[in-house]
């Protein structure tokens, strides 16, 4: 894994030098809510807290072959895949700069939860492995090298985004026997890996209206992290 592979989604098959840097935090926690429309990031909607839905997410990501994997996918035409229950993923991009712009449908009455960017860290292919201090500081280090981030939900700018900067508790995934991420990016394993960690910026939107909205999200990183940029530009149709 390198560093530009880690912003892009979350780090994918654990945590190199790069996420021993020391830790820089540009963005603190804050309470409150500035969007409507935006469930708060200090509640616990559908009985999880933002933390835990973070850790969901990276589970659902993680899960899924890279053949038919949402993240990787530059249409929209997989972003049903493996969805369940009240809250619906969207997903951001692997390996992929600029702008990916995505058309799908969304059952009504789901709501909807994304990463503008997240950090990922494991000690898959790691040796010797990182502690859970390492590995939490490692991700913040990396982190701290965003220099900008949007989010807009119909054209509507969403406000004071680092307030919903989510540090997930400790969580497992399982990567599927192959064609798995791990493997993508040259980590031969499968299976469950654990303890990993996450810190990134994360909106759970409440259940949209029925008909078309566009939701576009994205961020920019510093030298630090080879200037990297992505955009992620969502055409959803809400129904039946």
């Amino acid at each position: 894994m390198t560093a530009l592979r880690s912003a892009t989604i979350a780090a994918v098959v654990g945590t190199v030098l790069a996420l021993m840097a020391p830790a820089k935090t540009l963005f603190a926690q804050g309470g409150g809510n500035p969007n409507p429309g935006v469930l708060p990031p200090n509640s616990s909607p559908f009985g999880r807290t933002y933390p835990e839905w973070s850790a969901a997410w990276l589970q659902w990501a993680f899960s899924q072959p890279v053949s038919t994997n949402p993240n990787f996918d530059p249409t929209g035409a997989l972003a049903n895949n493996a969805q369940s229950g009240p809250v619906f993923f969207l997903a951001s991009v692997i390996n992929l700069s600029g702008t990916v712009e995505r058309t799908f449908s969304v059952p009504a009455g789901r709501a909807i939860f994304f990463p503008i960017t997240t950090i990922e860290g494991d000690n898959a292919c790691v040796e010797p492995p990182l502690t859970m201090d390492q590995l939490r500081a490692g991700a913040a280090a990396l982190l701290a090298t965003v220099e900008e981030l949007h989010a807009s939900v119909d054209g509507v700018p969403l406000r004071d985004l680092p307030r919903y900067r989510v540090i997930s508790p400790v969580f497992s995934y399982t990567l599927p026997a192959t064609d798995n991420l791990a493997q993508f990016f040259g980590c031969d394993i499968s299976g469950a890996v654990s303890p990993a960690v996450s810190d990134g910026f994360f909106i759970l939107l409440a259940p949209l209206s029925r008909g078309r909205h566009d939701v576009r999200f994205g961020a920019t990183f510093g030298p630090g992290n080879n200037n990297f940029q992505f955009e992620v530009v969502d055409h959803m149709t809400i129904g039946p």
